[in-house]
Parts: structure tokens; C-alpha cells; sequence
């Protein structure tokens, strides 16, 4: 019925309990019988709907606390999260060479090493919100993560690759940057997995 069916209801009988007696047919009219003041439910209508707008406020007041909540401060831990899984969700899919390439998309590198082994390493980020989330995969099984702040330091590594050094403008030569070069020089996965301790931590 709802809310205001329920409240309908007292209301007519507050209204009715109300209205002025018909006269009889012979023209006289007794004295009106002494009415008792206003009804249980008419008392009630008042409480009831004082009640519904106070859960209504509670409940937006609520919702915009968590708002408010979630744009300041939650969402750098919320979005953070779900990248991480879609992280892991997108190399764990990825079977073949180009698929992997595919997975670590523009702002991640993979990395094939001689002894056949593999790294991929997907990177996202918020400059807006300020998390970054870098997960890895090797072709041992290993798991990888860091919470740096890479920037476009994978994107760099992965033009080195496809471009000679020779045509490429200057690229940075700081200590992330040589960082990358070492492990991308990597003779084996082992050398690598060591080479990728320095900036991720294992998680399974």
C-alpha cells in the first residue's frame, strides 16, 4: 500500500469523526453529542510522518558522507584495488608472445631474456588521484607488485626496444631508467628476478 496509503487511512477516519451531524427529519436538532477529542490514529499521523522524514534524512545524509568520503581520500585505495585485479586478471589470460605484449598494453614493457624465459610487467596510474600500481608476471610462475610511481618509464623501455638507439632522441638516463636497460640485458630469468627485487615485491 506504502506510506502514504497507511496514512491515508487515519487521516478519512480523522476527517469523518470530524463532520457536523445531519439534523433528523422533523426540523430539531438535539444537542451534538460531546466528542471525545481527536482520535488514536489522528494522534499518530504526526509521529508517523515525522518518522519517514527523519529515516529519509538519515539515509541521504549517509549517502553523502560516503560521497564526499570516496572523492576525498577512498577512491585512491578503491581504484588502486581494482586495477590490481584487473591486473592480474588481464596477464593471467595471456598465453602467447603477443598476447603477453598485448597485456602490459602502452604503458607496461615485456621483456623476452635468451634463456627463453619471459617477464611482462602491466603499469596504471592516476596523476589525479595519486596511486600507481605495477603488477609482473614471469614465465616461471611469479607474481609481482609495486606501488611506485613509474611515470612513463615502462613506456620508454618498450620504444627502446622497438626503435634503435641511434634514432631515438635523448632518453633519460637516470637511475630508474638504467635500472630498466639492466634488466632488460638480463641473461636469464634468475639474473632478472633479481634485477626486479629492487623495485617490486614478490607476492606469490
Amino acid at each position: 500500500m506504502g506510506v502514504w496509503g497507511e496514512l491515508s487511512i487515519p487521516l478519512r477516519s480523522c476527517l469523518t469523526g470530524m463532520q457536523t451531524p445531519t439534523p433528523p427529519s422533523g426540523g430539531i436538532v438535539d444537542d451534538p453529542p460531546v466528542e471525545n477529542g481527536p482520535s488514536r490514529e489522528c494522534i499518530m499521523l504526526p509521529s508517523r510522518l515525522s518518522q519517514t522524514v527523519k529515516c529519509t534524512i538519515a539515509v541521504l545524509t549517509l549517502c553523502a558522507t560516503l560521497f564526499f568520503a570516496y572523492v576525498s581520500s577512498w577512491h585512491r585505495f578503491v581504484d588502486a584495488y581494482f586495477a590490481e585485479r584487473e591486473s592480474r586478471r588481464v596477464l593471467a589470460a595471456a598465453s602467447t608472445a603477443q598476447q603477453l605484449q598485448a597485456a602490459v598494453g602502452s604503458l607496461g614493457v615485456f621483456y623476452t631474456f635468451p634463456d627463453r624465459s619471459w617477464l611482462a610487467i602491466r603499469y596504471r596510474d592516476s596523476h589525479a588521484s595519486i596511486w600507481s600500481v605495477a603488477v609482473a608476471r614471469d614465465s616461471g610462475g611469479n607474481w609481482y607488485e609495486s606501488r611506485e610511481h613509474f611515470c612513463a618509464a615502462f613506456s620508454v623501455a618498450q620504444l627502446e626496444q622497438r626503435i634503435p638507439a641511434s634514432v631515438l632522441p635523448d632518453t633519460p638516463s637516470d637511475a630508474r631508467a638504467q635500472w630498466l636497460r639492466q634488466l632488460g640485458a638480463s641473461p636469464d630469468l634468475g639474473s632478472a628476478r633479481q634485477c626486479l627485487a629492487a623495485h617490486f615485491t614478490k607476492i606469490r
